[in-house]
């Protein structure tokens, strides 16, 4: 069977970002198979430096994912500082065997208002692949030509995520 590796080569760099600016790339996931073609299925993403952010800075907690030009998937932070992804159709997102992908996040920021949900501005949002969550509730794909659940690393580089830059 197939295996995953997990990489954030490119994710943008840290900018500011205005309230209410929609379509915000967050961070770029890059996606490298081995040994057969993987299709994803789903991914676990998180907010990192939760003392600075939180997913109301996201227009109904949710953000986007894209490969290119296509929207593939939704993510929502429902009550607290992770999500997982809806499922990403066969085909969608297929990581070639020997080569890699790379999948985008963004996000709609949320609107300030006296009223809230989001009352001043300033927070850091970071949105980071979660590879603490791998298996069949978090981080995976189908190998194409084995039909073999592939789970996503469970760490990255070492560590149980990696990190984006951010927008404040």
């Amino acid at each position: 069977g197939g295996s995953l590796t997990v990489t954030i080569p490119n994710s943008p760099a840290y900018k500011i970002v205005g309230a209410g600016q929609t379509g915000v790339e967050l961070i770029k996931i890059k996606f490298s198979a081995t040994n057969e073609d993987i299709d994803l299925k789903q991914i676990a993403l998180k907010l990192s430096s939760v003392a600075t952010n939180t997913p109301i800075n996201l227009i109904g907690r949710q953000v986007t994912l894209w490969d290119g030009a296509s929207q593939i998937a939704t993510a929502v932070f429902p009550n607290d500082d992770n999500a997982t992804s809806s499922q990403i159709a066969v085909g969608s997102f297929r990581i070639p065997r020997d080569g890699s992908r790379e999948l985008t996040i963004k996000g709609d920021i949320a609107a300030i208002s006296n009223s809230g949900p989001m009352i001043q501005s300033g927070d850091l949002l970071i949105v980071d692949y979660d590879g603490a969550n791998a298996g069949l509730n978090g981080n995976y794909g189908t190998g194409a030509a084995s039909g073999n659940t592939v789970n996503g690393p469970s760490g990255l580089n070492g560590s149980a995520a990696a990190s984006s830059q951010g927008v404040r």
